[in-house]
């Protein structure tokens, strides 16, 4: 037979546990976006410097915008808004640099007063040979 004073006592504990576990399975969420914003973001600049590369002048109007597009396409495949992505090329020298940035929205961030935005970023490096 139970004590009269220990009858709510399995509800009371569920009511601490629920939003502690909540809290819980939403960080793993938000974990899990950005890990894979990192690496959406991480494949857009590869296939961007890997099409860079293949331009005889990328640095022209027309092989920076061909470069981006093909960045902004990789994102959008990815499930991403393409519109949010911030590229930066560069060649100088005999590589071509691209670099990405995409913020990711947390929601455990606005939940506690932390940030709501993580931005990922990337850099992907390709020798680029002149005159090949």
């Amino acid at each position: 037979m139970r004590d009269r004073g220990e009858r709510g006592a399995n509800l009371v504990e569920l009511a601490i546990l629920i939003p502690l576990l909540l809290l819980l399975l939403i960080g793993v969420a938000d974990l899990g976006r950005a890990f894979y914003g990192k690496i959406a973001v991480t494949n857009a600049a590869r296939e961007g410097a890997r099409r860079g590369i293949t331009l005889p002048f990328p640095m022209l109007s027309g092989g920076v915008a061909e470069i981006e597009a093909v960045v902004r396409q990789e994102l959008s495949s990815s499930g991403f808004d393409e519109d949010l992505v911030s590229i930066t090329i560069d060649a100088s020298g005999t590589s071509i640099i691209v670099t990405t940035a995409y913020p990711v929205h947390l929601v455990l961030g606005g939940m506690l007063g932390l940030p709501e935005e993580l931005v990922v970023r990337n850099t992907a490096e390709m020798l680029w040979l002149v005159g090949a």
